[in-house]
């Protein structure tokens, strides 16, 4: 769908500009006898600028949906793990990670458990082992959220006792700050488990009502820039793929850009480039 996308943006700047230069040189700078001259220079304008333009929309990683300034939302290629901070920027990037309702920090790979805690691939998995990958470290992060929970008054909505992992449930949309040397993370609760650690289905109707939570929380963010991935898919049982992720992100974003205090990057991973464009 990028690639059509692209091609026809190419194709419209090529057929606008070659047209333009073709009617210039054929009604005022070549006599009548000499059109041939200007189909040429046409066909080759036409050529060199599809060409340019649509290499251009290809390997750009980056696209400015709306806002000027510093305060903005665009959409961009890129790992949501290996976020690099703007030269321009002085705070540290806040990174949102999508977890589950309970904070789990426990990575479940083996192809024998059905129902995992927090599954590998995900990017709460992936996450956990990037920054937490020794037992120290998971202790040390456990401490981190509860003490958060517990500063911001929040009480468990339902406790599962049979449930593996932690027992204590919250709501979707919770949010905890883990704070690093390099990142700010937002650990966001968008799913919900059973007490037989099944993820609980939703729909896009409350995926787009998270979202909105989601934008509220870039309230206490002000002065950073904020970094939201593609998420809801697959695993999370939301009925969504990448491209109406995205969509929804994006459109909870410019519902809000008019109070927005932070600058929003809307991250699509780079392999799913086939799937979603940054013009979508």
């Amino acid at each position: 769908m990028w690639k059509n996308k692209n091609a026809i943006k190419s194709l419209n700047w090529a057929l606008s500009i070659s047209s333009f230069i073709g009617a210039l040189l054929s009604f005022i700078l070549l006599p009548s006898n000499y059109w041939w001259i200007g189909l040429i220079i046409f066909v080759a304008t036409f050529i060199i600028v599809f060409l340019t333009i649509f290499l251009v929309l290809k390997f750009k990683k980056c696209h400015r949906i709306s806002g000027r300034g510093s305060i903005f939302i665009e959409s961009r290629y890129g790992d949501i793990l290996n976020i690099k901070k703007e030269r321009r920027e002085k705070s540290k990037p806040v990174v949102v990670i999508p977890v589950n309702s309970s904070f789990d920090t426990v990575v479940e790979d083996s192809p024998s458990i059905i129902n995992r805690i927090v599954e590998g691939t995900s990017i709460h998995g992936q996450w956990l082992k990037k920054y937490a990958p020794a037992p120290e470290l998971l202790e040390k992060l456990d401490k981190e959220i509860d003490h958060f929970l517990i500063g911001k008054n929040w009480s468990p909505i339902k406790v599962l006792t049979n449930k593996r992992g932690k027992k204590n449930v919250y709501a979707l949309g919770s949010h905890v700050f883990i704070e690093t040397d390099e990142y700010t993370f937002l650990l966001f609760a968008l799913t919900e488990f059973n007490e037989d650690n099944k993820i609980i289905k939703k729909d896009a109707e409350e995926f787009t009502i998270l979202m909105k939570k989601l934008m509220d929380i870039t309230d206490e963010c002000a002065g950073k820039h904020v970094y939201i991935p593609v998420m809801g898919t697959k695993i999370a049982l939301f009925g969504i793929d990448d491209l109406a992720s995205f969509e929804y992100i994006k459109n909870a974003a410019l519902n809000k850009k008019w109070f927005l205090r932070v600058p929003i990057s809307i991250v699509i991973y780079e392999g799913s480039r086939d799937k979603v464009s940054i013009y979508d």
